[in-house]
């Protein structure tokens, strides 16, 4: 089975940028903190340009009367959201954003703004609803060490119980995440509370977006053992981190290692856009329609 976990694309990024695999100066762990950087940075803003949901993960706030102001997911890129839409009934209908600048009350149709890391609804709501916001999860910090690798899940309940063999030294009951050793390497569960013992880790099934299989990975949260986007965009990372890693001691062979990050990022751009690559029919729900005009209303 192929590794595709952070140790294994450092050894890439060494061969990329005709690295000595003995480096003193580009050790395994000084390569894994540029990867993560570049993974943040280069890789999230191409993701972004392709526009294909890609690292898009859901958040449901609770709604309650008179109160305005809620904060943002901690771990969303740049203190941004993709949608923000509301319960009614079974529906999901999507609020418009609008602009902090017009808020005479004179259109009748609200919704809501961005205010520094906080999500602003306007005007204020008159009852309890579920607001369920959509934000590009923030690439986790890789790790070679420190996680535990899944051989067996049993769901009993409200509880799903996940045993595990640690690399490393054993998490504690904390915070975690739950990834995907597979692609598309997404995370199953962002930032839930797990309760470990030995080599058994519990955890809430409502925390979890997609229950983990054999050879998954449980993580501290905002840790992971494997960059989680599209395969097709390791060798990318590598390539870049060996750019990354020549331009900051000067090397002559940093041109040649910019020059060919910028061909592979062409290449997986038009790789990413479209995703869907059949004929793409975009239909607007009369939910949401209607949902425009309702914003402006939180009591009904």
């Amino acid at each position: 089975m192929a590794d595709y976990r952070a140790a294994a694309l450092a050894q890439e990024t060494l061969r990329r940028g005709y690295i000595p695999a003995a480096s003193v100066t580009f050790s395994e762990e000084a390569l894994v903190g540029i990867m993560s950087d570049e993974l943040r940075g280069f890789v999230v803003d191409l993701l972004r340009e392709s526009g294909g949901e890609h690292l898009v993960v859901p958040h449901t706030i609770q709604v309650q009367p008179g109160v305005t102001e809620y904060r943002l997911p901690p771990r969303a890129v740049t203190n941004g959201v993709r949608r923000v839409s509301v319960e009614i009934g079974q529906a999901q209908v999507q609020l418009p954003q609008i602009s902090p600048d017009a808020l005479d009350g004179s259109s009748g149709v609200g919704g809501y703004f961005l205010r520094g890391p906080r999500l602003v609804l306007w005007p204020a709501p008159t009852q309890a609803r579920t607001l369920r916001v959509d934000y590009l999860l923030r690439p986790s910090q890789l790790v070679t060490t420190g996680y535990g690798v899944v051989s067996g899940v049993t769901v009993a309940g409200p509880t799903a119980t996940i045993t595990v063999a640690w690399e490393g030294t054993p998490l504690t009951t904390g915070t975690l995440d739950v990834v995907r050793a597979s692609p598309p390497f997404d995370v199953l569960a962002v930032g839930v509370l797990g309760v470990v013992s030995g080599t058994t880790v519990t955890v809430p099934v409502a925390s979890v977006l997609e229950m983990p299989e054999a050879g998954d990975y449980v993580c501290r949260a905002g840790e992971s053992p494997v960059p989680s986007v599209p395969l097709e965009l390791h060798a990318l990372l590598a390539q870049r981190t060996a750019w990354a890693a020549l331009s900051s001691i000067g090397d002559a062979g940093a041109n040649a290692a910019y020059e060919r990050t910028q061909e592979m990022r062409a290449q997986c751009l038009a790789l990413l856009s479209p995703r869907d690559i059949g004929a793409r029919h975009y239909v607007m729900s009369g939910l949401r329609r209607g949902g425009l005009r309702w914003a402006g209303r939180w009591a009904r």
